[in-house]
């Protein structure tokens, strides 16, 4: 998964899959920078196939998107 972020200024990304069952199953945080930010999570073959909710968390705003891995 690549993700995109325009950050204000040095901060931890958080990436949080959420089962749907509500529990964690993978995280994992990652040093942002200010201005752009490209992402690649790459760490996710062992995860089922299923829906997942998304958390992406910095120390300004927490961002929820739906992620169904196929």
């Amino acid at each position: 998964i690549d993700v995109y972020l325009t950050l204000s200024h040095n901060t931890p990304v958080e990436f949080r899959f959420i089962g749907i069952n509500g529990t964690t199953v993978f995280s994992k945080s990652v040093k942002g920078y200010k201005g752009f930010n490209w992402f690649t999570i790459s760490d996710l073959e062992k995860l089922p196939s299923a829906p997942y909710m998304l958390n992406i968390v910095t120390d300004d705003a927490t961002i929820v998107e739906k992620i169904l891995k196929q």
